[in-house]
């Protein structure tokens, strides 16, 4: 089966310019995509659409709401409640995309894969979606499905600050304007990944394939090599 359709999620097609200047559409796979090819995608009820939500260690979230564990939801908002304007009170926020999921403040070190339901939902901005609801399906290692699995994933905005993602698989990635300031890169393959504006400072790429990356260039912009 298609993974989009499965996923009821689209990869992100950008535009990029190739070596004669001229411009091709590239598709980048979701976040979502990315979970499932390393098999930490768990069964979701009939009639949701998966999502994904940072925690903090003690699954608390914006302002100290305490996130349900697996196999829960969140209370039901009520109509007098709810609001479908994303970054206000009045129903909860899950997210589609790496960006849109560490606006609440929380890292990725705890992800949690979450279901809702479009019934259920309001505006989506940048990946981040208001629902009245959520379910809370299982807690994943985002930053090992990235490593095994981030070829040509959609990172572009990511805070991967001092991740560990040694040998990671990431050619074709779209990490521009992600933070990689201090993250362990050591072996990976970055061969046509995007890093324009990507942070570097500290940024450990010894014995990494950077394609046709330059060397200089990532040395200039703090990495070491």
């Amino acid at each position: 089966m298609n993974t989009c359709l499965m996923l009821g999620c689209l990869a992100m097609p950008m535009m990029r310019t190739t070596k004669g200047g001229l411009m091709s559409q590239q598709t980048y796979r979701t976040i979502l995509e990315v979970i499932e090819a390393d098999g930490q995608l768990p069964p979701k009820p009939r009639g949701t659409k998966y999502a994904i939500k940072f925690v903090q260690p003690d699954w608390t979230t914006y302002n100290g709401y305490l996130w349900p564990f697996p196999g829960k939801w969140t209370p039901q908002i009520s109509d007098e409640e709810w609001n479908d304007q994303t970054c206000v009170t009045g129903g909860v926020h899950v997210a589609t995309t790496f960006v849109g999921a560490q606006s609440g403040g929380a890292r990725a070190t705890h992800c949690v894969v979450v279901a809702y339901r479009t019934s259920e939902s309001g505006i989506s901005d940048g990946g981040k979606i208001k629902v009245r609801r959520a379910k809370s399906l299982a807690a994943i290692d985002l930053y090992g499905a990235i490593r095994r699995r981030g070829r040509e994933a959609d990172l572009r905005g990511a805070d991967l600050m001092g991740a560990y993602l040694g040998g990671a698989d990431l050619g074709g990635a779209y990490l521009r304007g992600a933070d990689l300031m201090g993250a362990y890169l050591g072996g990976a393959y970055l061969g046509g990944a995007d890093l324009g504006g990507a942070d570097l400072t500290g940024a450990y790429l010894t014995g990494a394939n950077l394609g046709t990356l330059g060397r200089e260039d990532m040395k200039d912009r703090g990495a070491i090599l």
